[in-house]
């Protein structure tokens, strides 16, 4: 691999995780404004731990997605929703089992009385 080329992926790289952060840090501020907004004490830990998990999630999944979207495209409908339904379950099934067991490992259950488990906390 040229320098060039790789110079050209660290950037790109660079830019899409700049991206990502930068639009989990504006979810994160709004969070917090509409916490102060509604008179709850403001804290940063939870949203900005919720949000930054959240959008890193998918920054590693989009790759994913496109793969999918490139698999069914242009190859009739039947072959669309053959590809398209089951894979949008699975990802987001998967998507909120992992956002979730990170976010418990990070936080944990909050002000939730009575919520000491993971498995309580999915079905809350």
């Amino acid at each position: 691999m040229g320098k060039h080329t790789r110079r050209q992926r660290v950037q790109t790289w660079g830019l899409a995780f700049g991206f990502w952060t930068l639009l989990a840090l504006s979810y994160t501020v709004s969070s917090v404004v509409m916490m102060l907004n509604e008179g709850e004490p403001a804290s940063w830990s939870r949203p900005l731990a919720w949000n930054v998990t959240n959008f890193y999630l998918w920054m590693a999944l989009v790759p994913l997605v496109g793969w999918l979207g490139r698999r069914s495209a242009g190859r009739g409908w039947s072959r669309f929703w053959a590809v398209q339904v089951p894979a949008s379950v699975l990802v987001s099934l998967a998507q909120t089992l992992v956002m979730l067991s990170v976010f418990w490992v990070l936080c944990g259950p909050g002000q939730h009385a009575g919520i000491t488990t993971l498995r309580e906390y999915v079905y809350m």
